[in-house]
């Protein structure tokens, strides 16, 4: 999981080959996995003791690959009943921008930008700092990225220094890949499957499993359901994202060279714009939406102070 936060261009390819050396588990694409491992002790001594377990169902592994977007979140929780031990779940987004769980692991054994302000905050725990460390993690490209890191530095050198600790390549939204088209930073949708299935967590193990097989079933079918209602083939999210941006939009003014290229001219802003390959120098939010998406989430107490 560490070298997974680390390098956000892990290849499958490696992870498969680190997963087989370390845990000596296959993971295929064209099947279910459930593997199981026993530790290998207690066997010597006679004994069948569990260590670890890993399940990923066919259907979910190919509707990621069919119809997501290739962005994974992970989170680690503790399991609460008699068998102690840890639950991983590696958790995808659907075009509604919903949670879909893909698959989940249990052992007896994205950094979240929500735990960098936790951190870091302890020192630096002002409204004003609060409210440009977010603007550093929702900035879109490189140049807006300094320049708030030096709105930082003008209060608190040393916070700034503090801040560049944790590799802004692993929670500022400028050096994402932008081929998943996602715009978190937070690590709030693989908690919110944790607090899913807190009952489960409370049974023995393969209780636990069969109550988070079922209630995905049942989550699947009634989002099935619930799409088949749509009056367009988009999604509600995508439909306010566009209409959000579009009002964006309205605002710019644009300059074309004839073919694919735009040059694109907000509030003193200069982008450049590829149809063709799909691509903005830009790489939104605006600012107007940065500052209200803060406000937003200081109103619900999303950014948390120790």
């Amino acid at each position: 999981m560490k070298k997974l936060q680390d390098n956000h261009m892990y290849k499958i390819k490696e992870m498969k080959a680190d997963i087989k050396n370390a845990f000596n588990i296959n993971v295929s694409y064209g099947s279910s996995d459930v593997m199981i491992n026993l530790l290998k002790d207690a066997l010597v001594q006679g004994v069948r003791r569990f260590l670890r377990m890993y399940i990923c169902f066919h259907d979910l592994k190919m509707s990621f690959k069919e119809g997501l977007r290739p962005f994974i979140g992970l989170d680690v929780t503790f399991l609460k009943g008699k068998a102690k031990g840890q639950l991983l779940i590696a958790v995808g987004l659907d075009c509604n921008n919903q949670t879909y769980p893909l698959a989940w692991a249990i052992s007896n054994h994205k950094y979240c930008v929500k735990h960098i302000e936790a951190n870091w905050c302890k020192k630096w725990r002002t409204y004003e700092f609060k409210k440009l460390f977010w603007w550093c993690s929702w900035c879109s490209y490189e140049e807006d990225f300094k320049d708030q890191l030096k709105s930082i530095g003008k209060m608190d050198k040393e916070a700034t220094e503090a801040l560049l600790k944790y590799p802004p390549i692993a929670w500022c939204r400028a050096y994402f890949d932008t081929v998943c088209k996602n715009q978190r930073v937070d690590n709030n949708f693989t908690e919110s499957v944790n607090v899913w299935i807190l009952e489960a967590r409370q049974k023995p193990i393969i209780n636990m499993l069969e109550d988070i097989r079922i209630k995905l079933m049942n989550q699947l079918r009634e989002r099935g359901e619930s799409a088949r209602l749509w009056a367009i083939s988009f999604s509600p999210h995508s439909m306010k994202l566009y209409n959000e941006y579009l009002k964006i939009a309205n605002r710019c003014v644009v300059n074309s060279n004839g073919e694919f290229g735009y040059e694109d001219r907000e509030e003193g802003d200069r982008h450049t714009v590829n149809m063709a390959m799909k691509r903005c120098t830009c790489r939104p939010p605006n600012k107007e939406k940065r500052q209200r998406m803060f406000d937003e989430d200081e109103e619900v107490g999303q950014h948390p102070e120790e």
